[in-house]
């Protein structure tokens, strides 16, 4: 499990309501063994990539869970070239993991907005959810609404084998994590092979996707504007000037005010003179200290009505720009997630501990202030 940075970020006020700390990489799965609906245990055996590209690391291409296969590369000027889809009121979903109450906490904070509001959930909403029936609830639910695949959803949708998460993990994160990954996505795929029509969908799904709020553009990927499962927008290297240089070039080409993200698993609110991205870290965990609830980026012409507690937030011309918790119930969430992942599994080793609140992370960390310039039209809210 990668542990974030001790460096904190912005030292700028931020006004924050019930946080959380956080530490860990996020997206990976592969193989482990099924008992009934409840995985336990389970090695990987080999899983080699050819035809891949590392992202982030030095490790061979041959390690499963570090590389970017080729066909999940794409452009800047492609997002830019894509239609966008109007909203008003734009969520953006990442990292949900498979967790139902998350999901539907997520679906009833729609009740507090005055208008209506478009979900697109940005890749890996699955993860978790190795149950058969609970890996149909997901998916149904989420084909309702606007959604893209992440590197899970990619895997998934294979019909041969699965021995790799396809997470392009970076080498700060470490390789019993990674192992651990392909562990998870394995036995997920075995449940996800009983879905074909799902399989179908997912297959069919988008690596991108952009929306117009209030005369601007947002861009939504899963990792970053050149690879899904790319690392480029990690917290971790937001502060070298390589990465922001990176961002400047990705605001340009993509040819957007906001890039929403994910992937990573920590999140992040970063703004320039060029634009704001923005990571949610992870829907279906907990992202903060002493907070258990999850994340998701709200993208608005109007700012968040006072009912969904923005933990932060930043405004950009006419864009409001917020972190909103997602406050899921987490006993009966830890109770699910047991049923499912016995306490010597993949998932349990790499995740309880996260989804129990043991996080080191904090809004001071997630907020990465460039610009305060009134000019600029970005500013910490009150």
């Amino acid at each position: 499990m990668a542990e974030s940075s001790d460096t904190p970020g912005s030292t700028a006020q931020v006004k924050t309501t019930g946080v959380t700390e956080a530490v860990v990489p996020a997206d990976g799965v592969n193989g482990g063994e099924a008992t009934g609906d409840q995985v336990t245990g389970g090695e990987v055996t080999g899983g080699e990539v050819t035809g891949g590209e590392i992202t982030g690391g030095s490790k061979p291409p041959s390690v499963a869970g570090r590389s970017c296969p080729v066909d999940y590369r794409y452009n800047p000027a492609d997002i830019a070239a894509t239609p966008a889809k109007a909203a008003n009121v734009l969520y953006v979903i990442g990292g949900l993991y498979g967790n139902s109450e998350a999901l539907k906490t997520v679906l009833s904070l729609l009740r507090f907005e005055r208008e209506p509001v478009t979900l697109c959930f940005n890749g890996d909403f699955n993860w978790f959810n190795v149950a058969s029936d609970r890996f149909r609830q997901i998916n149904t639910t989420v084909q309702q609404y606007d959604a893209i695949r992440g590197n899970v959803e990619t895997g998934l949708a294979e019909r041969g084998t699965l021995t790799d998460c396809g997470c392009a993990y970076p080498d700060f994160v470490d390789d019993a994590v990674v192992s651990r990954s392909n562990q998870i996505i394995g036995a997920l795929h075995q449940t996800a092979l009983q879905h074909s029509d799902l399989q179908d969908w997912m297959r069919g799904l988008p690596r991108y996707r952009r929306y117009e709020v209030a005369g601007h553009s947002v861009a939504i990927v899963h990792g970053d504007p050149e690879a899904l499962a790319g690392w480029g927008l990690c917290q971790e290297t937001l502060d070298e000037p390589e990465s922001r240089e990176s961002i400047a070039r990705w605001l340009a080409g993509t040819n957007a005010s906001v890039i929403a993200c994910t992937h990573t698993c920590l999140p992040f609110l970063y703004c320039a003179q060029s634009g704001a991205v923005i990571n949610n870290g992870a829907s279906g965990m907990p992202n903060f200290r002493n907070s258990l609830s999850g994340l998701l980026s709200r993208i608005s012409h109007s700012p968040p009505p006072q009912q969904l507690q923005a933990i932060y937030g930043a405004r950009h011309d006419e864009l409001y720009i917020d972190a909103i918790p997602i406050p899921y119930a987490h006993a009966a969430w830890i109770s699910e997630f047991n049923e499912q992942w016995a306490a010597d599994s993949p998932a349990h080793l790499s995740y309880f501990d996260r989804l129990m609140g043991a996080i080191d992370y904090t809004t001071t960390h997630a907020v990465r202030w460039l610009s305060t310039d009134a000019k600029s039209g970005r500013h910490l809210r009150p």
